[in-house]
Parts: C-alpha cells; structure tokens; sequence
C-alpha cells in the first residue's frame, strides 16, 4: 500500500469511528454538532455536544491505534500529539473538553486537560526517536516520536505512544477518572 493509499484509509477509519462517535452520543439522549472546519482544524475540536443536563462538551475523537502500518490494533496504548505534521500544537493543546479515544466496544473518555497533564509530565522533551513504539520503555520517561518525511514531505509532529494503564493510574492520583462509554447500551 502507497503513502497515499495509508492516508485515505486512516482518513477514512477516522471518519468512521467519528460517525460511530456522534451516533452513539445521540442515542444517549444528547444534541451533537460537528465541528465546523476552523473549530476541527484550528481549535482541535471535533464535535460539540449538549447533555441532556444542558452541559455543553466539546470532544476530539480518535480511532483505534495500531503500532504501525498494517498492524492490528493495540488498545494498551494512545498516541498522544504534542505537535502536529505542520509544527503547530497538536490536539492535545486545542479547545476540547474531553477525548473520546476509541476502544474495543466503546469509547474510553479522558479529561484533556488530566491527559496534557500526564503526557506533559511523564515526556523527555529533549530526547527523541524514529520509531513510535520506542517512545515507550517500561519505567522510563516516554521520548518524543518524529517521524521521518517521505516523498519530500516534512514531517514536524512530535508524538508518545502512552500506556494505557499508566494513564490511568495517572488519573487516578489527580482523582479523576477515565470513563468506558460502551457502543451498545445495557438496559
């Protein structure tokens, strides 16, 4: 598969799980709106929803991971971006309320601002590497992941690829909580 051919269908999953996403919340009872394209695009915001309880939460929505291309998917682990492919602030830094990261069966629902927290505690921001699962080692400070340009394209994002369970431990020493939204509902 080409680098474009990749593109389209990371584009395209993402697409998916963002449909999946709206759908689910308003099955829930909830008023959803996408984003229009400044609020995705410059804020880093996805979709704003108003709760039954007239809440007004603003989402960034991700697909599954994978480690790499033609992997499968991995939920023990969240790609986290601190800046994105032009140098500007990646989505971590946007608007958004919330992160509504997809997982088998459902959503996990982290606090942005908890997340920012973590990523920006537990990351070396000086030491680098090529590979994103090289950003994690057992016990260590995750290193940020540049990728290589290709085809005279310049990549400037800078990533970690976070343990999920390290998160989540992390949350809940700031008495916060990650949240499993299921896609189907139990009644």
């Amino acid at each position: 598969m080409n680098r474009l051919n990749t593109y389209k269908s990371s584009a395209t999953a993402g697409r998916e799980t963002e449909n999946n996403f709206k759908n689910l919340m308003i099955s829930r009872g909830n008023i959803v709106r996408k984003a229009n394209k400044e609020q995705d695009c410059v804020n880093k915001v996805d979709f704003i929803i108003k709760t039954k309880e007239n809440n007004i939460l603003k989402f960034q929505v991700k697909n599954r991971n994978t480690p790499g291309r033609n992997q499968g998917k991995d939920d023990n682990f969240i790609t986290l971006e601190f800046k994105n492919t032009r140098g500007d602030d990646g989505w971590m830094y946007g608007d958004s309320n919330y992160l509504a990261k997809e997982v088998d069966g459902g959503f996990n629902i982290y606090h942005m601002t908890t997340l920012k927290e973590f990523a920006e505690a537990r990351t070396q921001k000086n030491v680098t590497t090529t590979r994103l699962v090289d950003s994690y080692v057992k016990g260590m400070p995750y290193k940020i992941y540049k990728r290589k340009g290709s085809y005279g394209h310049k990549n400037y994002d800078e990533l970690i690829y976070a343990n999920v369970h390290e998160i989540k431990e992390f949350f809940l020493e700031k008495s916060k909580s990650v949240y499993f939204l299921p896609s189907k509902r139990e009644d």
